[in-house]
C-alpha cells in the first residue's frame, strides 16, 4: 500500500480517474516503487524444511511452513500473512519474519499473493477504499477461503485457530476475511489497515477477535481515518470499536495493560494497548496497539512477533463445550429476522432458565438507541420481541448497523441487525 501527500507532483495513471482532494491527502498510485523501499525489510528467507508443503490454486506455488514438531493427527494453528499493495508474499515474509517463529511456537504459516493490477502491482480486492483501483472482479475472499481448504486437505489444521494478519492493503483484506468468513476466522491482526467505512458492507454472522496495530505518524493510511481516491476508511479506533460492537463488548476502553516495546527505531515502550473485552461474547473482542510516532511500516523487533503470536494463541474460537456451557447459563439462541429491515424486525431468544431479561438496541458506536425491556422476569422457553426502528424518543433511527444485546443471569449475548430507513 503506497501513498503520497497532495503536493506530490506525480501524474495519476490514465486508467485511474483523477481524485478529488479530501482532507488534504490522496493516494498517488505512481509512487509505488519509491514507497516499496519503506515497505520491504531486507531479511534472509528461512530455508524450507523437508516437511514444508507447496500449494497452488492458480496463482503460482505457495510454500506453507510446517514446523518440525508437527505430527499428523495433532492439529496446529494456521496463520495467513497478507502483503501490502505493490508487495508480494516474499516481501511480507521478509518484513514480519513469521516462518522462524512458526518453527519455535508450532504453527503453519503461508504468505499468499494477490493478483496484478493494470499498474503492475499486486493487490487485494479488500474494500472500496483499498486497493482495487482498476475495477477488477477478482474474488480474493473466496480465493483465500479456498486456500485454507486446500492446506487443510494436506496437513491437520486446527479449525478453531485460523488467523489472518496483514500490512496495509493486507490489513484491509484481513478485515474483509473477518467480515465474510467469521465462521472460519478466529482472529485477525491488521497493521495499518481498516474495516469498511460503511458498516453495512460488513455482514458477519458472528463475532471475531480483532487486533488493530497502527502508528500515529502513519502518513499513508492515517491513524484518524482518511480517504483514497475519495473512498473513505475509518480510523484505527473506529475499526476496533466496530468489531467490539459486533462482539457485544462494552465500548469503554481499558488502557490498564502495560505499554509494549515493539519498534527498533523508537525508544522505550512506545505502543499503547487498548482493550475492549468487557461483556464480549466468547468469539469476539477488540484490541488496539497504538504505536506513538509509528510510521506506516515500523521496523519491528523480535518482541513484535512474540506478542503477535501470543495474541493469536490467546484468541481461538470458543470450543463447542464452552458455547454449550454459556448457553446453559441462560440463553440457548438469539436471532433476528428480517435483517436488513425497514418497517420492523423481530428478536427471538430461547431461555433455558428463569431470568430477569434486559434487551437494548445500540448503534455501531455503542450509543443506546432503544430499551426494549428492562429486567423483565421470564420463564424458560422461547420469547419474541419486536423493534419498529424508533429510538426511545420515538424518532426514526437512521440507516445503518445496530446491535441487539440481551442480558440476564449468567449471559450477555448480541446479534447484529441492519436497518434501511425509508
Amino acid at each position: 500500500m503506497n501513498s503520497a501527500k497532495l503536493s506530490t507532483l506525480v501524474p495519476t495513471p490514465a486508467a485511474v480517474p483523477t481524485p478529488t482532494p479530501t482532507h488534504g491527502h490522496i493516494f498517488a498510485a505512481a509512487a509505488v516503487s519509491a514507497f516499496l523501499a519503506c515497505l520491504i525489510v531486507a531479511s534472509e528467507a528461512r530455508t524450507a524444511l523437508a516437511e514444508d508443503i507447496i500449494v497452488d490454486l492458480g496463482r503460482g506455488p505457495l510454500t506453507v511452513t510446517v514446523p518440525s514438531s508437527y505430527e499428523p493427527g495433532a492439529p496446529l494453528p494456521l496463520v495467513l500473512a497478507l502483503h501490502g499493495y505493490g508487495g508480494n508474499g516474499a516481501s511480507m515474509q521478509s518484513y514480519w519474519q513469521l516462518p522462524t517463529i512458526a518453527e519455535s511456537r508450532g504453527f503453519f504459516v503461508v504468505h499468499p499473493e494477490g493478483t496484478i493490477d493494470n499498474n503492475g502491482n499486486r493487490f487485494w480486492n479488500a474494500t472500496d477504499a483499498c486497493c482495487n483501483f482498476f475495477g477488477s472482479t477478482v474474488d480474493d475472499s473466496q480465493y483465500l477461503l479456498d486456500l485454507i481448504t486446500e492446506i487443510s486437505s494436506q496437513v491437520d489444521v486446527d479449525p478453531d485457530r485460523v488467523y489472518f494478519c496483514g500490512h496495509s492493503n493486507g490489513g484491509f483484506m484481513s478485515h474483509r476475511m473477518a467480515c465474510d468468513h467469521p465462521e472460519t476466522v478466529a482472529a485477525i491482526a491488521s497493521l495499518a489497515g481498516a474495516v469498511w467505512d460503511d458498516p453495512i458492507q460488513c455482514n458477519p454472522g458472528s463475532s471475531v477477535h480483532v487486533l488493530q496495530i497502527h502508528g500515529t505518524a502513519d502518513n499513508v493510511i492515517f491513524y484518524d481515518g482518511g480517504n483514497i481516491f475519495g473512498n473513505t476508511y475509518p480510523s484505527a479506533v473506529e475499526s476496533v470499536e466496530y468489531w467490539a460492537g459486533v462482539g457485544g463488548c462494552s465500548l469503554t476502553p481499558d488502557t490498564s495493560s502495560p505499554p509494549l516495546d515493539l519498534v527498533n527505531s523508537l525508544s522505550g515502550a512506545e505502543t499503547i494497548v487498548t482493550k475492549y473485552e468487557d461483556g464480549c461474547d466468547a468469539s469476539g473482542s477488540g484490541e488496539l496497539w497504538t504505536i506513538l510516532d509509528g510510521s506506516h511500516s515500523p521496523s519491528f523487533n523480535s518482541s513484535f512477533r512474540e506478542e503477535l503470536v501470543d495474541y493469536f494463541f490467546e484468541h481461538p474460537k470458543p470450543a463447542a463445550a464452552e458455547v454449550t456451557a454459556n448457553s446453559g447459563n441462560g440463553i440457548a439462541a438469539l436471532t433476528c429476522f428480517p435483517s436488513p429491515f425497514a418497517e420492523g424486525t423481530t428478536f427471538q431468544l430461547q431461555l433455558s432458565v428463569e431470568t430477569d431479561l434486559s434487551i437494548h438496541v445500540v448503534s455501531a458506536d455503542g450509543r443506546l438507541v432503544r430499551s426494549i425491556t428492562e429486567a423483565q422476569r421470564l420463564d424458560p422457553g422461547v420469547h419474541s420481541f419486536s423493534w419498529d426502528g424508533l429510538d426511545d424518543a420515538n424518532r426514526p433511527s437512521a440507516s445503518g448497523v445496530y446491535f441487539v444485546r440481551a442480558s440476564g443471569r449468567g449471559f450477555n449475548e448480541s446479534v447484529r441487525v441492519v436497518r434501511i430507513a425509508d
